[in-house]
């Protein structure tokens, strides 16, 4: 299912620096690892519980958010494997076998226009057609985003598909290390671990929240309201 960002000014994505932030104003990387999560597993990840993900594990940064942290954390939940690479034939070949790629964006620079974003941005990237041309699905997409100078004739958007050559793409990454995530495989729903219990990465500070009562102990995985923030909070005396 494609995401887009600008629908979700209303899930916190906060970070230092960026109290205020929203999913809709730095949250491309969530949105692109919910694409990334359904595009590949057939289950429903929505950005709300991306976001969660990936403020859970510390991939939330004040620059935006590190996908290698969060893509290694979704490649766990969902039993996905996760490369990252800066080659283009890398990323060619991953589509090529039904993977999904994250395109790292780097935006303008000097002599060049960033072609989905003046300045840093992930999209992410779900097939390769038969004549090597990309189909992205780009969180930030609005109408005319692609009508503007330096951008026009660079792209086709039809629907959500946004249809670049694939050299096109690896500009748009230039200078960014590493360029491209690549992600591939996935498992059937029934052996992933149930909803009850806590990923590996989170189940000992998960036991010693719960043991200290600042959670009840359901839903590890779900994501949280702003009500249950502050409950939590208010448990801690921060509130």
């Amino acid at each position: 299912m494609y995401y887009n960002q600008k629908d979700y000014g209303h899930v916190p994505y906060p970070a230092k620096g960026y109290e205020a932030a929203t999913v809709k104003s730095g949250g491309c990387g969530p949105c692109c690892a919910a694409m990334v999560a359904e595009g590949l597993s057939g289950l429903s990840f929505p950005p709300e519980a991306a976001t969660a993900l990936a403020i859970s594990t510390g991939a939330r940064v004040s620059g935006g958010t590190h996908m290698g942290v969060l893509g290694r954390a979704l490649g766990e939940r969902f039993g996905l494997a996760m490369a990252e690479s800066s080659m283009l034939k890398d990323l060619t070949a991953c589509l090529g076998t039904g993977g999904w790629v994250i395109a790292n964006v780097s935006g303008n620079r000097s002599g060049y226009t960033g072609l989905f974003s003046d300045g840093g941005h992930y999209v992410t990237v779900r097939a390769i057609e038969a004549d090597g041309h990309l189909v992205v699905w780009d969180p930030g997409l609005y109408a005319g985003k692609f009508d503007r100078e330096g951008r026009k004739g660079r792209a086709e958007v039809r629907g959500n598909d946004v249809r670049v050559a694939a050299r096109e793409l690896e500009l748009d990454c230039g200078g960014r290390s590493p360029r491209y995530y690549l992600f591939t495989g996935a498992v059937k729903a029934d052996d992933l671990p149930p909803e009850s219990a806590p990923a590996s990465w989170a189940k000992a500070c998960w036991e010693r929240a719960v043991a200290t009562g600042v959670l009840d102990g359901t839903s590890p995985q779900g994501a949280v309201t702003r009500e249950q923030l502050a409950v939590v909070l208010g448990r801690l005396g921060l509130v």
